[in-house]
């Protein structure tokens, strides 16, 4: 059963927070504001225009050992119009998120096989939190 109280209790938090929130999460806004400003799925050439959109996600696609953003870009390298496929099949909302999230991942791992075999460390680091990512941008 939804909780109005403990949500009314967040968002009275979040308010009392707000600057503080402002100066730390800004950039999660910017990166979204980046990507929608660049994302153009008709693009001649895709692999710039990916690597432009994701530009300002920062610690969003990257961190410690973790780099989405490098290989769904290397990947993109290799063979624009299968990822070019994947973000549009994850962007369709006709069908179930979920399966949406795992095709993305399941399609970047037989690339990942085709163009990297071994050399790229069995990872292409789509995960279900970096595909997330993508969705909210």
């Amino acid at each position: 059963m939804f909780n109005n109280k403990a949500l009314a209790a967040i968002i009275s938090d979040y308010k009392q927070n707000f600057k503080q929130i402002h100066n730390e999460e800004i950039y999660k806004w910017k990166a979204v504001k980046c990507f929608q400003d660049n994302w153009d799925e008709n693009a001649v050439d895709f692999p710039a225009m990916l690597k432009r959109s994701l530009d300002k996600a920062k610690n969003l696609l990257v961190s410690n050992n973790f780099f989405p953003k490098a290989m769904i870009c290397e990947i993109a390298e290799k063979d624009p119009e299968a990822v070019r496929a994947m973000f549009l099949a994850l962007f369709d909302e006709h069908n179930p998120v979920t399966e949406r999230i795992d095709n993305f991942i399941e399609s970047a791992d037989e690339l990942r096989l085709k163009y990297g075999g071994d050399s790229w460390g069995k990872k292409h680091y789509q995960t279900t939190n970096s595909v997330s990512v993508y969705l909210f941008f």
